[in-house]
């Protein structure tokens, strides 16, 4: 992110830091899977025309900007040669354990998840079928096109944009536990100066409901677990109240979102 919009004010060199950035993405890819989807807002902050609607973005995947190219070019670059370097170390295995495992991935365990219940009912299930798929990653694979179409096209609200898709990302995943609040955890630090529109006292206020929608899960949770009582259900209707708060709290993140002082703020931060 740093890359790609110290590229916009630099004329001499900004070519090297946009291709340096396709590196650094494909590398995270290599690392941890979920970057992948950052890729869409990456890709139209580079472009040199506003995405509208269905047919300029195909105009962009069919024509792209030299710049476009540079970004996706460093980012298989890095991308294949890391994969490739380990497949060649460790074979098939690396692939399945690194990437397709991820796909497959079915967990009982009372987690945050909003699915929780509904993988634990059927946990007895090896596969789960089409439909279920589709209600699952429909809704999320929706929100996160919408916020790259309307975040990612421009750099100054390019961090916000891949906060917001971090956010979504865990808010929906079938399997949600404490780690992946880091995901957008830490990412939201470079958003706070674009949030003052929120005072402090509803900050605490945000912050305060989103600790309580997990202090609510840990009690059945921590029953369930220490206490061996049967409280599956109570964990699936905690994991759905913490859920919405989730969604509220995007939502009034979206609508006190300003992007008039980015470029300062993000120049002071580095």
């Amino acid at each position: 992110v740093y890359l790609l919009v110290k590229s916009e004010d630099t004329a001499r060199g900004a070519n090297w830091l946009i291709f340096a950035a396709g590196l650094t993405h494909g590398f995270a890819i290599h690392l941890r899977l979920y970057p992948l989807l950052f890729s869409p807002a990456y890709y139209l902050c580079l472009s040199t025309r506003l995405t509208r609607s269905a047919r300029d973005l195909l105009r962009q995947l069919l024509f792209p900007s030299y710049r476009q190219l540079l970004f996706v070019v460093g980012t298989c670059i890095a991308l294949f040669a890391f994969t490739g370097f380990f497949y060649s170390l460790y074979g098939w295995q690396y692939i399945y354990e690194a990437y397709l495992y991820h796909f497959v991935r079915r967990d009982v365990r009372h987690n945050f998840s909003l699915y929780f219940l509904l993988q634990y009912l059927s946990g007895n299930v090896t596969e789960s079928s089409l439909v279920e798929k589709l209600l699952i990653l429909a809704p999320q694979l929706g929100l996160l096109l919408y916020l790259s179409f309307s975040f990612g096209q421009f750099r100054q609200t390019l961090t916000f944009c891949v906060f917001a898709l971090a956010f979504v990302m865990v808010t929906y995943k079938s399997v949600v536990t404490s780690q992946y609040f880091v995901w957008y955890l830490a990412l939201l630090p470079l958003c706070l100066n674009n949030l003052q529109a929120i005072s402090l006292s509803r900050a605490f206020v945000y912050f305060g409901t989103w600790l309580l929608g997990q202090a609510l899960w840990l009690l059945p949770a921590y029953l369930l677990e220490f206490k061996t009582w049967n409280t599956f259900y109570w964990i699936g209707a905690q994991g759905v109240l913490f859920f919405l708060i989730n969604s509220y709290l995007l939502m009034r993140l979206i609508e006190h979102y300003s992007f008039t002082s980015f470029k300062v703020n993000f120049k002071k931060l580095f």
